[in-house]
C-alpha cells in the first residue's frame, strides 16, 4: 500500500506538470485546547519572565540606516550571500523584471498573469484570476491581521508593530533551539514524531521540500490503524459506476490527491511570495547584528544574544533560507491535507485533530528552523485551504465520475459537503493553535495581547 501511495504521488505530479506545459504551448478561532500560555513550565516561564508579550513601542518607531534593496526598500535578496542573487531585485515581479533574475539561483519566479498562476486561481476567481488577481487576494484572503505581510519599513504602524512581534518570537526559538530545549516546550507534539524531540530535530524534519512526505505517512497510519480510514462512497464509489472493492479510486486515489494539492497550490504561492518579497528573519537578524537595520534596544539586545556569526548562522541550517522571498511559507501552502482529507474520507474527530495538527506543526517547524516569520505559515495555511477547496468538487468530479450525471452529481455533493464541514467544524487558520503553544498573538488594536 505504501508503494502505491508513493509511486501515485510521483506519477501525478510529474503527469500534472506536463500537461501545464502541454497547455501552455497549445495557447477561523478553532483551537484544540486552551489558548494563550498554556501549563507554565520551562520554555514559557522563560518567555513569561522576560515580558516577551511587552508592547513594542520602540519597535513600532524603528528606521533603516542602510542596506535597502529594490526601489529603496527593504526586501529579500539573500543578505549576507551577494554571489548568488542581484544586489537590488524589483518588486513586485513582473514578466519583464523576471528577466534580470535569469541565469541566478532565485528560486521559481512567478507573477501575477504568468499562466501557471492563472490556471490555478481560476476556480476561485474566474475571469479576475490573471493579472488583477492580487488585489483580490490581499483585500480578501489575506486582509485578517494574522495574515499580513508587514515589512520594516511599512507605512502602516500596526503592520511594523505586528512584524516585529513575530521577529521576536522567532529569535526566542533561535536562543531556546541553540541550547537544546525540546519541542514539547513549546507546542504540542503531533504523534507521527518523536515526542523527545529538541527544537533542531523538528527543524531537521521539514528541511528538505519533499511536502507529501507527512501526508503519505498520515495517511499509511490511518489505513493500517483499528479505525481505519474510509473514502467517501458518494465521490470514490457511486453504485451507477460500478460495484466490487475500490483500487483505482481507493488507494490510488489518495496517493493522487497528495500531490495534486502541492502542484496545484504552489504557482500561487510563489506568485505571493515574489508579488510581497518579504525579507527572510535571518535578513533582519543579521542587519541589526552589523548595525544596517534599527531595531529597539529589546529587540538589538536579544539578536545579540543569539550566537550566530552570518546570516544562515542565525537558522537550524547550514546554508540558511531558501533562495526565495519569505510569505507566504511554501512549506505551509503545501500542508493543505486538512482541506481536502476531511472531504475525500470519512474521519473520526481524533483524525480531524491530527490532520489539523500535522498541518500546523509542518508549518510552524519552519519558524522553529528560524526561516519563517509566523504569519508566513498562516498566510500560506490559509492559501493552501483556499485554493484545494475551491478545486475540489470540479477536480475530483472530473476524476472520479463515470459519465456527464455522475460528474454533475460529484460536484454538487461535494460543494455541499464542504459547506457543510466549514459550517460545523470550521478551521480559520488565522487563530488555529494546538493545545499547547506558548507563544501570544499580536493583537491589532491594543498591541500584544
Amino acid at each position: 500500500m505504501k508503494l502505491v501511495i508513493c509511486a501515485f504521488i510521483l506519477l501525478t505530479t510529474f503527469a500534472q506538470g506536463a500537461r501545464h506545459v502541454k497547455k501552455h504551448e497549445g495557447k477561523h478561532s478553532q483551537k484544540d485546547g486552551a489558548s494563550g500560555f498554556a501549563d507554565k513550565t520551562g520554555a514559557d516561564q522563560e518567555l513569561g519572565a522576560r515580558g516577551f508579550a511587552d508592547k513594542t513601542t520602540g519597535d513600532q518607531a524603528s528606521s533603516l540606516r542602510k542596506g535597502r534593496s529594490g526601489k529603496g526598500e527593504y526586501r529579500f535578496r539573500k543578505r549576507n550571500f551577494t554571489t548568488v542573487l542581484p544586489e537590488d531585485i524589483s518588486y513586485p515581479a513582473t514578466a519583464q523584471s523576471s528577466r534580470s533574475l535569469q541565469g541566478t539561483k532565485a528560486v521559481s519566479v512567478r507573477w501575477f498573469g504568468h499562466f501557471q498562476v492563472t490556471e490555478s486561481l481560476k476556480p476561485a476567481l474566474g475571469e479576475h484570476a490573471g493579472f488583477d488577481a492580487w488585489p483580490l487576494l490581499d483585500q480578501g484572503l489575506f486582509a485578517p491581521g494574522p495574515f499580513h505581510h508587514g515589512h520594516v519599513d511599512d507605512e502602516e504602524p500596526t503592520k511594523r508593530a505586528r512584524l516585529w512581534h513575530e521577529f521576536k518570537e522567532v529569535a526566542e526559538c533561535q536562543k531556546m533551539r541553540m541550547r537544546g530545549v525540546k519541542t514539547k516546550e513549546i507546542m504540542t507534539v503531533h504523534p507521527l514524531f518523536n515526542a523527545e524531540d529538541s527544537i533542531q530535530d523538528s527543524a531537521n524534519r521539514v528541511q528538505a521540500d519533499f511536502p507529501t512526505q507527512f501526508p503519505t505517512q498520515m495517511l499509511e497510519t490511518w489505513m493500517g490503524s483499528k479505525a481505519g480510514l474510509t473514502l467517501d462512497a458518494n465521490i470514490f464509489h457511486r453504485p451507477e459506476c460500478g460495484g466490487g472493492v475500490e483500487f483505482v479510486n481507493g488507494a490510488v486515489a489518495l496517493g493522487g490527491l497528495v500531490g495534486w494539492a502541492v502542484s496545484t497550490v504552489s504557482p500561487v504561492a510563489f506568485a505571493t511570495k515574489w508579488q510581497v518579497g518579504r525579507a527572510r528573519p535571518e535578513e533582519m537578524a543579521f542587519n541589526i547584528r552589523n548595525g544596517e537595520l534599527k531595531a529597539s534596544k529589546a529587540v538589538t539586545k536579544l539578536v545579540k544574544s543569539v550566537k550566530f556569526n552570518d546570516a544562515a548562522g542565525f537558522t537550524a541550517y547550514s546554508e540558511g533560507s531558501p533562495l526565495h522571498p519569505s510569505y507566504p511559507a511554501m512549506h505551509s501552502a503545501a500542508s493543505s491535507m486538512s482541506a481536502w482529507v476531511d472531504i475525500v474520507g470519512n474521519l473520526t474527530d481524533q483524525q480531524r485533530g491530527e490532520g489539523r495538527l500535522l498541518d500546523f506543526s509542518v508549518a510552524y517547524y519552519r519558524t522553529l528552523a528560524g526561516v519563517h516569520f509566523p504569519s508566513d505559515n498562516r498566510a500560506g495555511l490559509a492559501l493552501g485551504q483556499y485554493l484545494v477547496q475551491r478545486h475540489l468538487p470540479g477536480h475530483l468530479a472530473r476524476l472520479y465520475a463515470c459519465d456527464a450525471a455522475s460528474a454533475k452529481a460529484i460536484e454538487e455533493y461535494v460543494t455541499a459537503k464542504i459547506e457543510r464541514l466549514n459550517s460545523e467544524v470550521p478551521l480559520d487558520w488565522a487563530t488555529w493553535r494546538p493545545e499547547k503553544f506558548v507563544f501570544t498573538e499580536f493583537d491589532d488594536e491594543f498591541g500584544v495581547r
